[in-house]
């Protein structure tokens, strides 16, 4: 039924634009919702602009009511909507009107308004009637008529019977306005139609509602005795103790602050009027956030002084007040408010400003939110939206009444870092659907000084550091941030231990204030609050710490990087280690490229590509918990590899480890006594899954072992020899050639419904480590010393491109020395038997006499761009090195002489690259430089 009203109310609103036009007819345009946009009044046969200039809520009250809307929700103007033509009007009214012709409406000069301060209106919809809703009908102004009852889905008239002056206050109290100045009856607003609801009504006058009157249902009365009212107040204003409005403003969201007490308007004392006591006015009033707050000129009587808000008060008169202030007129509070942005938040009807039905901004109107799937994880992201702590309690059925206007939101499910409620995963609910018996609310805590929340990440056991220091949530500078101070931060939060301690806003950026620096906790702190830090601080958001806990204990030797950063695709940082109960960094003397690899490999990573020192990543804090750490690159965690606990280094010389991102089917072992043995994983969507050992051989296993840069594989178990996966089983029946570079080049099969944890394959690999960075290698050739040639960086091996015909014999001269053979017996592309993978290389250009490739010259820029593996080149080679003369011949010696000349040329190129490469590498680091780097830094 009630869909069917909402239909016909807008059949009429659309159907009634259809007749002829008259002078004041009103439309909305450009604001994309029926209820909303500027405002043009159709007068002397065309449409025309209103002047903003003068323009306010009373206007806009009577536009709303005009085209049969509920109340105005906001008046905005300077061309709000968008700029019209034609001519431009004043109007003004007192908002007691029906409609526009009752106004002061009267053309524009043009010279004092142009279309840039058109005006407009944003109305509420149309309101579906409740039992035992009023209205006022036939009346003269929008605050008179004959009083009609929604009853039983029809509205219906009141026998006048007893109708009295205390009847009718409850009416105009009611319909919000203001008290009645005559009750009418003998059908003074002419005789209704359908029932008569009530009879016999005695109120006291004192009644929120007429339903809570004693009245007669059992009616004996005709329509020439309807009952009427005729009301003082505004439409939309219902004049109650503590309200509050903006006067004298340009606009309605600013003006000096005047409040209702004991039934009169005054104003608020403006000595000591700040910002939070303007906040409570903003929110009282429905809008956004306070601009501003300041002391201006009054001339009515001081009603409140002395006013001293926390800002989180939902009434003025909820504020504490400061009797030793004394007031004049001539000090007067004002404020400038903030339209209410999307997705905010407040609370009504709680008894305190912690409490409350759970209101959201949306769609230009505040609307309600569906108790569909409510819980405490919901709550809490709106009581820290609001600015408080957890949420206590969570009741939904409209436990603190049923609102008004739209149900926004509805089946809202938080993970609980959300910063906002409508970031949170949910659907618009629909009046059908929820009604406003099932509103939600919230009973919010006061949070402690230094509580801490966790914001933005993915759980609730990640995020951005937030911490409520001074009565707000503030975020914390990373400086000096570490994982002894995630650890805290992690205990606190009532987590076991910490696996990483981001920098550089990892979880995005905050608002409001830095609030802590330089903290420096031991890691054995309850709380953040007894950790040593700074308050003063110059940092930006762009330094915000984060950290991501766990619920595993912290174990020995367990290992993290410290200054993760959002943008990098690569996992790199300073290296911080658990010894002895404290996280701590290790020094540089020793550290190597075996050594981050075992880092990498203990955090889920390949390998490493890269073991900067210097405190490269920045330095750490703390202790320095190890030193002269001697890994062999194929353990599988530090406390494997020999190290030293005793040191004298500083944070300067802190280590660093820059791993290998994940790819698409990269591939690993696990659960092996090392590197080269293992459960295989391959890695598909950030998950490792298994490979079941139907077929599996020695070739797939080869493939395996090639993939993770070992020579060969020395055997391939299966039946779960390294215990059984966790995850799901991507591939089965493998069948490798074993000449592949990556098992996902091998056929194989998909299905693997038959396989179980119980077939996981494995594999144990020959050699003593992984390739060395550099490295080189033929593949696909007809005898090893002839193929295609692939070179091992950055932790993989890919081929080598040739774009530009650079390739030739004195770079082939160079792979065959390196690999141990003769010189190049030809060179050229491959064509046939080409690569797949990685092209890392392009453009080499090799003297001939370098020792390895790598010391060549090439590009890797345009790679990516230019490169397809059919550019892809090769190299045979003489089965024995060639045997150097015994004496150097004049020209021999020319020869030398010339290629040490190219040589330190070259070197002093490689220099000049590599000072470049260094400052742009370096420039994101000098926020975290040394005192060494710092003069680098600023270079």
């Amino acid at each position: 039924m009630k869909i069917l009203m909402l239909m016909a109310v807008l059949i009429t609103l659309i159907v009634g634009t259809w007749g002829r036009l008259k002078d004041y007819d009103v439309r909305l345009v450009q604001g994309h919702l029926i209820t909303r946009g500027r405002v043009e009044v159709y007068m002397n046969g065309s449409w025309a602009t209103v002047c903003g200039n003068d323009w306010d809520m009373n206007d806009a009250i009577v536009v709303c009511q005009q085209l049969g809307f509920g109340m105005a929700a906001s008046a905005p103007g300077g061309a709000y909507f968008g700029e019209g033509k034609g001519r431009i009007l004043d109007v003004d009214c007192t908002g007691l009107e029906s409609n526009l012709s009752g106004c002061s409406v009267t053309f524009n000069n043009v010279s004092s308004c142009n279309h840039s301060q058109d005006a407009g209106v944003v109305c509420q919809g149309p309101k579906l009637p409740s039992q035992y809703d009023l209205r006022l009908v036939n009346g003269s102004t929008g605050v008179s008529g004959r009083v009609e009852v929604y009853v039983d889905e029809s509205w219906g008239t009141i026998c006048d019977h007893g109708w009295d002056i205390q009847d009718a206050t409850v009416v105009c109290q009611q319909l919000g306005y203001g008290m009645a100045s005559a009750a009418e009856s003998n059908a003074h607003f002419g005789q209704g139609s359908g029932d008569i609801v009530f009879d016999d009504v005695a109120c006291t006058g004192t009644e929120t509602h007429l339903y809570g009157c004693p009245l007669d249902m059992n009616k004996d009365c005709s329509h020439s005795e309807d009952a009427g009212v005729i009301c003082t107040g505004k439409p939309g204003i219902r004049n109650f103790e503590g309200q509050i409005r903006l006067v004298n403003g340009t606009d309605n969201l600013q003006g000096r602050v005047e409040v209702y007490v004991n039934e009169t308007w005054g104003t608020v004392c403006g000595s000591g009027w700040d910002i939070n006591d303007a906040t409570v006015v903003c929110s009282q009033l429905g809008y956004g956030k306070a601009v501003s707050a300041y002391a201006g000129q009054g001339n009515e009587d001081v009603a409140l002084d002395g006013v001293s808000c926390a800002g989180l008060e939902s009434s003025l008169l909820e504020c504490p007040r400061n009797s030793n202030v004394s007031c004049t007129q001539s000090t007067t509070a004002w404020v400038t408010c903030a339209l209410p942005e999307k997705f905010d938040l407040r609370l009504r009807n709680g008894s305190s400003h912690m409490e409350g039905r759970v209101e959201m901004y949306l769609n230009d109107a505040w609307g309600t939110v569906c108790d569909d799937g409510w819980d405490m994880t919901d709550a809490t992201v709106a009581c820290w939206q609001l600015g408080y702590g957890k949420a206590t309690s969570a009741p939904g059925s409209a436990f603190f009444g049923q609102g008004s206007g739209d149900i926004v939101l509805g089946n809202v499910d938080c993970k609980g870092t959300e910063k906002q409620l409508g970031l949170c995963k949910g659907q618009e609910s629909d009046a059908p659907v929820c009604l406003h018996y099932r509103d939600a609310g919230v009973v919010c805590s006061q949070p402690d000084e230094y509580d801490i929340r966790l914001i933005d990440g993915s759980n609730t056991m990640e995020g951005r550091v937030e911490v409520y220091v001074n009565g707000s949530w503030g975020t914390v500078c990373d400086n000096q941030w570490g994982m002894n101070n995630g650890e805290v931060v992690c205990r606190q939060l009532g987590f076991q231990s910490v696996t990483a301690a981001p920098w550089s806003a990892y979880f995005g950026q905050g608002s409001g204030d830095v609030v802590l620096d330089k903290v420096a906790c031991k890691g054995t702190e309850s709380s953040l609050q007894y950790c040593p830090k700074q308050r003063n601080t110059t940092c930006k958001h762009w330094q915000d710490a984060s950290v991501v806990c766990s619920n595993d204990p912290t174990e020995e030797y367990d290992v993290s990087l410290s200054n993760l950063v959002p943008d990098d695709s690569v996992p790199q940082g300073t290296v911080e280690v658990y010894v002895n109960g404290v996280w701590g960094t290790i020094c540089d003397d020793g550290w190597d490229i075996n050594d981050a690899s075992v880092i990498c490999r203990q955090l889920g990573y390949v390998k490493a590509s890269s073991a900067p020192g210097s405190a490269f990543f920045g330095q750490g804090s703390g202790e320095i918990v190890l030193h002269n750490v001697n890994c062999t690159g194929i353990e599988n965690n530090l406390r494997d590899c020999p190290s030293e606990t005793t040191n004298n280094c500083n944070h300067a010389e802190d280590s660093g480890a820059k791993c290998t991102s994940l790819e698409l089917y990269d591939v690993r072992v696990v659960n092996g006594s090392s590197a080269m043995e293992g459960r295989v994983e391959v890695y598909l969507g950030g998950f490792w899954e298994t490979v079941c050992d139907d077929q599996w051989d020695i070739n797939d296993a080869t493939v395996v072992c090639w993939q993770l840069g070992f020579s060969k594989a020395i055997s391939a178990p299966g039946s779960a020899y390294f215990g059984r996966g966790s995850g799901k089983t991507l591939w089965t029946k493998m069948d490798c050639s074993g000449a592949e570079d990556r098992l996902e080049d091998c056929n194989k099969g998909h299905d693997t419904s038959t396989c179980t944890p119980s077939d996981n394959a494995g594999v144990i690999c020959g050699e003593d480590k992984p390739a060395e960075e550099g490295s080189v290698r033929l593949v696909d050739g007809a005898t090893q010393y002839e193929g295609r040639v692939e070179i091992h960086l950055n932790g993989r091996w890919g081929t080598v491109c040739d774009t530009d015909s650079d390739w030739n014999n004195n770079a082939a001269n160079v792979v065959c020395r390196q690999l141990g053979y003769g010189n190049a017996l030809s060179s050229g592309k491959v064509y046939t038997n080409v690569g797949t993978g990685a092209i890392l290389i392009d453009s080499v250009v090799c003297f001939g006499s370098e020792s390895r490739l790598e010391y060549c010259g090439y590009d890797t820029s345009m790679v990516r761009f230019s490169c397809t593996h059919q550019d892809d080149v090769g190299a045979r080679c003489k089965e024995t090195p060639d045997v150097p003369g015994s004496g150097l011949s004049t020209q021999n010696i020319i020869i030398i002489v010339v290629s040490l000349v190219s040589v330190m040329g070259l070197a002093s190129l490689a220099v000049v690259i590599y000072v470049r490469r260094m400052r742009r590498r370096s420039a994101r680091h000098c926020d975290h430089a040394t005192l060494i780097q710092e003069e680098y830094c600023h270079q």
